[in-house]
Order: structure tokens, then sequence, then C-alpha cells
């Protein structure tokens, strides 16, 4: 409760020294508006800032599972059979090297314009950490644990499924963690080259035609699903830990 208000008072400061400043030096609003004028987008455009946000947490919320998935499963591959360690990790690597902006434009040609480009887009920009955390988790067991499984007759298959995955569990939710900003950003990225609706497509209108508030709006609205995103993340990593008491944790 403590931090929640400074929290709390920490954001109502930096708004007030804003709205203080930029009414004092007269900075023009299609520069930089106030807070008070941000605020009141919401209350000018709820309907079309509703709208932009479920389609953009769709989008994001479809590809950061999918993007988890591939890089929960790549790992388990990898950490299974050093041939395919040696066949996917400098695949992955030249993959991630490209920017995904620079790769947008071929999704469109291979995918279309609709929802599957973006999110082939959204999980390409997420698997990653997952991916790495995972690996870092089903390979950082101590030799004693695998070297106590095995003493008693445990197979690879035993070792993989009593060691190795539960200890891997809270490195799994670190690498989603860290994937949920990257997913809201290659949705955002994805809306900007091939979308009419969502708020990557909103800032882009707005942007053109000076609407900078309306920007601003979109921008705190984007911010606060990727707060949501994270947090059903961090509910979903206590509920599995609780009936996992004895994982250890990242």
């Amino acid at each position: 409760m403590k931090k929640r208000i400074w929290l709390l008072v920490y954001a109502v400061g930096v708004c007030a020294l804003w709205e203080l400043a930029v009414r004092l030096t007269h900075v023009p609003r299609y520069i930089i508006p106030t807070p008070s004028e941000i605020a009141s987008e919401f209350a000018t455009h709820p309907v079309l800032l509703l709208n932009s946000a479920w389609v953009t947490f769709g989008e994001t919320i479809t590809g950061f599972a999918l993007g988890t998935l591939v890089g929960v499963t790549l790992a388990l591959l990898i950490a299974s059979s050093p041939a395919a360690e040696a066949v996917i990790m400098p695949t992955v690597l030249t993959i991630q090297s490209v920017p995904k902006v620079a790769v947008a434009p071929l999704f469109l040609v291979w995918f279309g314009l609709g929802f599957t480009s973006k999110l082939v887009l959204v999980s390409t920009t997420a698997f990653f950490p997952v991916l790495l955390s995972t690996l870092a988790g089903l390979t950082g067991v101590e030799a004693d644990m695998i070297d106590l499984i095995r003493g008693m007759n445990g197979t690879r298959f035993h070792v993989f499924r009593k060691v190795r995955v539960p200890f891997s569990i809270p490195y799994i939710f670190n690498g989603m963690k860290i994937a949920v900003p990257l997913a809201m950003i290659g949705a955002v990225v994805a809306e900007f080259i091939s979308s009419e609706r969502g708020l990557g497509n909103l800032i882009l209108l707005t942007s053109q035609n000076l609407q900078t508030s309306l920007n601003f709006a979109s921008l705190v609205v984007i911010a606060l699903l990727s707060t949501l995103i994270f947090k059903l993340v961090v509910y979903a990593e206590c509920i599995v830990l609780h009936f996992m008491p004895t994982s250890p944790k990242a």
C-alpha cells in the first residue's frame, strides 16, 4: 500500500509539473499537449480508443501466446539434443539479427494483409526471450540433482520431467515478462504497416493530422495494456508456483 501511495504521488507530481511547464512556456499544443488535454481525449473519444485497444490487445495476446509456445518448444528441443542445438540456435540468432520492421513488408507478401501477418510478426518478436530464459532453466540444473535421479535408475525422460522442466518453470515466466512489451511493440509496428484498425493505426493517423493529444492518449492506452498483460503473467506465475512449492525461483 505504501508503494502504491508513493507511486500515485509521483504520477500526480509529474503530471502537475508537466501541465505547469507547458502552460508557462506556451509550447504549441500540437507539439506537446498538457495532461489535462490528454485526459479529455478519453472523454471525447472513448469508443474509438476502446475499439482500437481491443484490436491491439487481441493481436498482442494471441501473438504472445504463440511466441511463448514456440520459445518453450525450441528450448526443449535444444536442451534435449546437441544436434538440434547446432541447427536451431544459428537459425534463431540469424532471424533475431534482422530488424522486424525490415521483414514486416515480407510478411505482408507471404501472409497477406489480414490477422495472420500480424500474428507472425508479434510471435517472432516475442519468442526469443522466452527461448533464452527457458533454455537457461533447463540447462541450469545442478549436476547433483541429475545424478540423484540417475542413481535411482531414472531415464533421460525422467530427468527432464522430474528435474529440468520443474526447475525451468520460473525461468519461463521470467522470459514471458520480458516478452510482454516486445509483443506489444510487434503488434503496434504491424498496425503501422498493414492495418486500418488498432492503436498503431490510430497513432499513425493522429500523427499525420497533428492530433497530438489523441496520439498521447493512444500511447497511454498502450502502456496500460502492456501493464495489464504483465500483471496477468505475474498472476499466472503465482498460481502455477503455488502448486509447485518445491520449484526453485529464478
